[in-house]
C-alpha cells in the first residue's frame, strides 16, 4: 500500500512539474518588439508628461514688470520650441512664426523694432509694444495682429520661455531664448 502511495505521490509530482514547464513563457520576436515600443513610450511619457511644470504661471505684467521684461529682450532671439510640432496661429493666417529677434528699445516710446521669420515666407519687420493689462503685442503700418506675447522665467531661472497667444483660437506657440 505504501508503495502505490509512493508511486502515486510520484506521478503527482511528476505532473506538478510538467504543468510548472508548460507554464514557462517563450516571448517572440513579436512579442520583443511590443514590449520595446510599449516601453520607450512609456518613458517618453514620463519624462516629457510634465514639460511645462517648471515655468511660473502665465499672466500679463505690471508695468514696472513690463519694463524689467523689455530690459531682458531687447536685443535676444527666439526660437519656436517644434517639440510638439511647429504650431500656427488662425490669427496669422496659419503661417508659423519660426523665428522672432527682437532689437533694441526705442527712445520715442516703450517698444522694440523685431523681425519675424515665418516658415517659407520672407522675414516680417514689426513692433513689439507693450499695452498696461494685456501685455506685449505686435504691430506693424498701424495694425495690432490679434496675437499677445507674454514673457516667462523658470523657476530655477535657468530657462526663459516667450510665449505667442492667439487672441480667438487660444493657441499656444512657446519660444525660447538662444
Amino acid at each position: 500500500m505504501q508503495d502505490k502511495n509512493t508511486k502515486e505521490t510520484d506521478k503527482k509530482e511528476g505532473t506538478e512539474e510538467k504543468v510548472k514547464a508548460k507554464k514557462r513563457l517563450t516571448l517572440g520576436r513579436a512579442h520583443v518588439a511590443m514590449l520595446s515600443v510599449s516601453a520607450t513610450v512609456l518613458v517618453f511619457i514620463l519624462a516629457f508628461s510634465c514639460y511645462g511644470c517648471s515655468y511660473q504661471p502665465i499672466s500679463p505684467p505690471t508695468p514696472e514688470e513690463a519694463e524689467v521684461t523689455f530690459k531682458g529682450l531687447y536685443s535676444s532671439t527666439w526660437e519656436l520650441d517644434t517639440a510638439m510640432g511647429v504650431t500656427s496661429l488662425t490669427e496669422l493666417n496659419d503661417i508659423a512664426v519660426l523665428k522672432f529677434v527682437i532689437a533694441s528699445k526705442h527712445t520715442e516710446n516703450e517698444s522694440a523694432s523685431t523681425t519675424m521669420y515665418l516658415k517659407d515666407m520672407p522675414p516680417v519687420l514689426v513692433e513689439l509694444v507693450y499695452t498696461e493689462g494685456y501685455g506685449f503685442s505686435i504691430e506693424s503700418g498701424g495694425q495690432t495682429f490679434a496675437v499677445k506675447l507674454l514673457y516667462s522665467a523658470s523657476k530655477d531661472g535657468k530657462s526663459e520661455t516667450l510665449t505667442m497667444i492667439g487672441n480667438e483660437s487660444n493657441i499656444h506657440c512657446y519660444y525660447l531664448k538662444k
